[in-house]
């Protein structure tokens, strides 16, 4: 199922403005489907390891010991199950999972998105 997503990138995401909840035509066909996304992990909490709950951002390092990205460059991830993912910040992957265009508070300051987490697979450029 998680092969049948549909790969998105960061500029896709930023087509919601958060100021008004409104997005782009190409973002609400996306709401409710199977993506894949390349991204960084934040732990929700500080040392831990994993988990199946966490932040997915464009960069390495956003939200930490810096001001967050904005609500449409922030993802919360829930793995489907609540099955424990490994949670390493330092390497880039690819998220797959059901996309939902949903605003909610983290640790972290407002996110734009949660995704259903189906696979988690290290980063490549294919």
């Amino acid at each position: 199922m998680a092969d049948d997503a549909v790969n998105i990138d960061w500029r896709v995401l930023a087509g919601l403005d958060y100021s008004n909840g409104k997005s782009t035509d190409t973002l609400k066909k996306l709401d409710g489907k199977l993506v894949r996304l390349p991204g960084f992990v934040v732990p929700l909490d500080d040392f831990q390891e994993e988990g199946a709950e966490f932040l997915l951002v464009p960069y390495y390092g956003a939200c930490v010991h810096t001001p967050p990205p904005p609500p449409n460059q922030i993802v919360m991830v829930e793995m489907s199950g609540k099955k424990s993912v490994k949670l390493n910040l330092f390497d880039a992957v690819w998220m797959s999972g059901r996309l939902k265009i949903s605003s909610i508070e983290s640790p972290y300051g407002t996110v734009g998105y949660q995704l259903e987490g189906l696979k988690v697979e290290p980063y490549s450029s294919k």
